[in-house]
């Protein structure tokens, strides 16, 4: 696929649509990193509004290609993230940030415009929320591309054992 078109969707993921995340992760992802389908479940009983898909229309039925998943979080002063293990999240009282805890588009389908059409929409369920401000955990090398995609970087974290990068967007 080398643009955009009318085939793509981006809507609400449901609850079938989860197994299908497995696929995407795999080929974005090093081992490590990949939620566990017990994680994925979790988040989105806390708070389904923000697990998103992105879609494209086949000849058999719509194809899952991206998605994000997202949480409403109060980050206070010192950044303070979930935990790794999402399993065991609760969603906060009240909130200041918007969470993208995994976010992903299949390889195949990169590098013409999907990410951005995905985050456009996330940006619009934190306003929805009136949460003008994003924030994520940078990894596996991509500092550059949230960077492009208006993410600036707060500090150095250490995060799942490791060091990565804070980041933040207003809009």
């Amino acid at each position: 696929m080398e643009t955009l078109t009318d085939e793509i969707l981006i809507s609400s993921l449901t609850f079938s649509d989860l197994p299908n995340l497995a696929t995407i992760r795999k080929d974005c992802f090093e081992p490590e990193y990949i939620e566990t389908d017990e994680g994925t479940q979790k988040l989105y009983e806390i708070f389904p509004t923000g697990c998103l898909g992105c879609f494209v229309q086949t000849p058999i039925g719509r194809s899952l290609i991206g998605y994000a998943l997202t949480l409403p979080w109060l980050t206070t002063e010192n950044h303070l993230l979930p935990p790794d293990d999402i399993t065991y999240v609760r969603l906060p009282s009240h909130w200041d940030s918007y969470y993208i805890h995994d976010f992903a588009i299949d390889p195949k389908y990169q590098r013409i415009g999907l990410g951005r059409l995905l985050l456009k929409k996330v940006e619009g369920v934190s306003k929805d929320l009136g949460i003008k401000k994003l924030i994520l955990i940078s990894i596996l090398d991509s500092v550059r591309a949230w960077s492009r995609l208006g993410f600036v970087g707060v500090e150095s974290v250490i995060y799942a054992e490791s060091e990565y990068l804070y980041m933040e967007k207003d809009i």
